[in-house]
């Protein structure tokens, strides 16, 4: 009779491990339209808007930009793979990678333009209900050194 029971204690926590394991690996749907609202540090002070297409582990980015410098959009597709893909952007060498680190999403968005070479790479966490992206941005020459780094926060429409 012990035996019976002990060995339906383990299949109760078994199954219970076994839930809680397929719950934490189960990220976030990050698919929608994001505008950045809020900017401090070293970044872009115009507008910036992301529309996000995310069917795990594929991720489409539309990245439209406006500032002093005018109005581009980035064409990006990739997956969330942690490897880099390469691709071009208005006819120019880019790359995408993108990966989850733990509960942080990282976009790391690598480019040449017609007026220099750009690397920002965002450490993203998103709010418990999924609406906001608050963002670490960093931003590297071509040769690695770092330009500047500030904070964002996106706001889901």
């Amino acid at each position: 009779m012990n035996r019976k029971i002990i060995f339906a204690v383990l299949a109760v926590l078994m199954a219970a491990f076994a839930v809680v394991a397929v719950a934490q690996t189960k990220k976030l749907d990050i698919s929608g339209t994001w505008t950045r609202v809020a900017l401090g540090g070293y970044g872009n002070p115009g507008t910036e808007t992301m529309m996000i297409v995310h069917n795990d582990p594929y991720l489409y980015l539309i990245y439209r930009i406006k500032d002093g410098a005018g109005e581009r959009t980035l064409d990006l597709k990739g997956m969330i793979d942690g490897k880099p893909h390469p691709q071009e952007v208005d006819g120019q060498p880019a790359t995408l990678l993108a990966q989850w680190e733990g509960e942080s999403f990282i976009l790391d968005i690598k480019r040449e333009r017609s007026n220099g070479y750009v690397h920002n790479r965002r450490k993203i966490t998103f709010s418990a209900d999924g609406k906001v992206m608050t963002v670490e941005r960093t931003q590297y020459s071509k040769e690695g050194t770092l330009r500047g780094s500030g904070s964002e926060k996106w706001e889901r429409k």
